[in-house]
């Protein structure tokens, strides 16, 4: 009797097994145990691999997730998600998503196309009167209207910044260096901008650098005080890492950051992803992501949301942060 006890358990043992697989992945995603939603988007997308970029973009009360990549038909999209995951929002032909940005009304710029706020739903094809400033460029939302961040011949240029009603308020355009201090003083050229994220809740943006002659990425925090200054002329010092607090990480100029009110989030080419304090520099918290897969990143400016893309899979996920 007890030989077929065994031999029952030793049949059933495969049966059990193959049903555990059932339930688990040998390559599950990252942040496992913070998902909070998922859904598949193969039916939106697809070859991911020949580049995605991931932001997003958060009014205060509404936030979006934004993705740039390729449909089935090999043609580049950009797909607007709200909190839910649902498609709010899917176009060709927008490119400058990492430098999208909330305007003084807490609707969304990205390039020259104005959306609602509230629903992501097509305001304005072209949003700016008069000619658009040079791109990539981002706004940063003011009490006086929206000003417009750039960077030209490597300085900081603040404004044109356009009122509610998106006409010309005040056509100023103001210039101001970044120091490089403390990599190097020297070095004054070799600035591009690369992005810009907005935390409505605080009135604050961090515009994120890359400085080429140093190979340094730059993460300057502008108030929206500030930005009304600079725009003005007003401006106190002679860089705006002299008012603003400021990070200087050494990375790969592709490497995804993302500026949130719990730290800057940088992407490392290892895997890990790193918390860094952008009043100290100093890394606060840090996650080995692995390299079970291929993913795209996404932090909210809130530093509650993370989003990822499994590439392979065509599968999104959304987690709370884990910091």
């Amino acid at each position: 009797m007890a030989t077929m006890k065994t031999l029952g358990v030793v049949l059933l043992l495969p049966l059990l097994l193959g049903a555990c697989d059932l339930f688990y992945d040998p390559a599950a995603p990252p942040f496992d145990d913070r998902i909070a939603l998922m859904r598949t988007v193969d039916d939106i997308f697809g070859d991911l691999h020949g580049g995605v970029e991931m932001t997003v973009l958060d009014n205060g009360s509404r936030h979006f997730l934004l993705v740039h990549g390729r449909d089935r038909h090999g043609e580049e999209r950009t797909v607007a998600f709200d909190s839910r995951l649902r498609v709010r929002m899917n176009r060709p032909h927008l490119w400058e998503i990492r430098n999208a940005y909330v305007d003084v009304n807490r609707n969304f710029v990205i390039d020259q196309t104005l959306f609602s706020g509230g629903d992501f739903s097509l305001l304005d094809d072209d949003v700016y009167s008069g000619a658009p400033p040079g791109f990539p460029a981002g706004g940063i939302a003011t009490a006086a209207g929206t000003v417009i961040a750039r960077v030209e011949n490597s300085v900081l240029r603040a404004g044109p910044r356009y009122a509610d009603d998106w006409s010309v308020s005040d056509n100023n355009e103001a210039d101001t260096n970044v120091h490089p201090d403390p990599v190097d003083p020297n070095p004054l050229d070799g600035f591009e901008m690369r992005a810009a994220q907005h935390d409505s809740g605080r009135n604050r943006s961090g515009l994120v650098l890359w400085n080429s002659a140093i190979s340094r990425m730059f993460v300057i925090e502008i108030s929206a005080q500030l930005a009304e200054e600079m725009q003005a002329g007003g401006h106190a010092g002679s860089y705006v890492t002299d008012e603003a607090p400021h990070l200087v990480l050494s990375a790969d100029q592709h490497s995804p950051l993302f500026y949130t009110r719990r730290g800057v989030v940088l992407l490392h080419d290892s895997g890990e992803h790193r918390v860094y304090d952008i009043g100290s520099g100093r890394r606060t918290a840090s996650y080995d992501a692995g390299r079970s897969g291929d993913f795209a990143f996404a932090y909210s400016p809130d530093g509650k949301w993370v989003y990822w893309l499994d590439l392979s899979r065509r599968t999104l996920y959304k987690g709370r942060t884990w910091w």
